[in-house]
């Protein structure tokens, strides 16, 4: 049985008594975490996943199967090639910024960097193209 939590909430000019039903969690504990820390919270790893669609512009079947009898994510699975091919640039990531980035004494040098670094919002990074170089007469 689901027990009901009381919330008195306050409106402007009146008093409200709400309930609120403290059901299950939405966010289903995360399974098979491989690169991620095993105790990562449900609401981490979506806030990470948002972040990688983001900076890939992608959604998330790029990485994650769908299972064919429910028709719906199948996270845990590794079907998708994608999802190693994630887990290997998000180990890279983690590498980077905390043995590389974390030894920088100076503080203005120290920006995390995340896929969207690289990616700039697309599946494969753009070509780097480098700035015209601007001369300066007088030498």
């Amino acid at each position: 049985m689901v027990r009901p939590r009381w919330r008195l909430a306050v409106i402007p000019g009146a008093l409200a008594l709400t309930v609120a039903f403290a059901g299950p969690s939405q966010l289903a504990s995360p399974v098979n975490l491989r690169v991620l820390p095993k105790d990562t919270s449900a609401a981490d790893v979506k806030s990470l996943m948002e972040q990688y669609n983001q900076d890939l512009g992608v959604t998330c079947d790029h990485c994650h199967s769908t299972d064919i009898h429910t028709r719906k994510p199948d996270y845990a699975s590794d079907d998708n090639p994608a999802k190693q091919t994630a887990r290997l640039m998000i180990a890279m990531l983690n590498e980077i910024n905390t043995r590389y980035i974390a030894q920088l004494d100076d503080q203005k040098y120290v920006t995390m960097v995340t896929c969207g670094n690289c990616h700039q919002g697309q599946t494969e990074p753009p070509e780097f193209i480098p700035r015209p170089r601007v001369t300066t007469g007088g030498g």
